[in-house]
């Protein structure tokens, strides 16, 4: 067996990969359609965690993933500020926490589908001890005509007051079943010059919404 080429001065026999690493290799290329992580050893976890895709979805990665390095890389990617002592030093926990939290932040009532949310509660509901909503989208309005009627003058209060509305907190604290903190702001982030007042009001649907999911969690401690 020749253990030089000397046409190749770069050639090298380490750098033939072994069949460990080779299966390693296949392993991460087709995580998504068969993910095999419990049956490695430890430090080929590790391997795995630190080469996997972090833009794998999360119906594969939430519960067979441990907390760690991939997560950490999931954080990192997604967020240039990442202090994890502020989620109990788990980096899974800060992911599915922020992750859950910006789209509450950007469910828009009546145009986003309920199912964005829904989805991801399964995968989320028992890591999720926290929740800080700096935001809440009220729907969007529809512009009206340039002439209103009396009828529109007379119906504007009611008409303000059905696009006040914002997320219905009942369809996810009932689901997280580790929640303990719930902070909300009504508020729109960055309006600039579509400033609304409404946009930064609280109304009695949303306090009523509001009064109704806190009921149904059997967990939360702090709001």
């Amino acid at each position: 067996m020749r253990r030089i080429f000397a046409e190749n001065p770069n050639w090298s026999l380490v750098l033939v990969p072994s069949l460990s690493n080779i299966c390693l290799q296949s392993i991460v290329k087709n995580f998504e359609v068969n993910p095999v992580f419990r049956e490695l050893t430890p430090s080929q976890r590790l391997w795995v965690q630190e080469t996997l895709s972090p833009s794998l979805p999360l119906s594969v990665t939430a519960s067979l993933i441990p907390d760690g390095v991939y997560w950490k890389r999931c954080c990192e990617r997604r967020w240039d500020l990442c202090d994890v002592s502020r989620y109990g030093h788990s980096w899974r926990r800060m992911f599915f926490e922020r992750h859950l939290e910006n789209l509450i932040e950007l469910f828009i009532p009546d145009t986003t589908e309920p199912k964005t949310v829904l989805d991801v509660l399964p995968l989320c509901k028992k890591y999720v001890k926290r929740l800080n909503i700096s935001q809440l989208l009220p729907p969007i309005k529809e512009p009206r005509g340039e002439e209103e009627d009396e009828t529109d003058l007379a119906i504007g209060d009611e008409h303000d007051e059905l696009y006040a509305r914002h997320f219905d907190f009942g369809l996810v604290l009932e689901k997280l079943i580790n929640l303990e903190e719930l902070h909300v702001v009504y508020r729109v982030k960055e309006c600039g010059m579509n400033f609304e007042r409404k946009m930064f009001q609280m109304t009695k649907r949303d306090c009523e919404s509001l009064g109704k999911a806190v009921k149904s969690s059997k967990t939360l401690k702090l709001l």
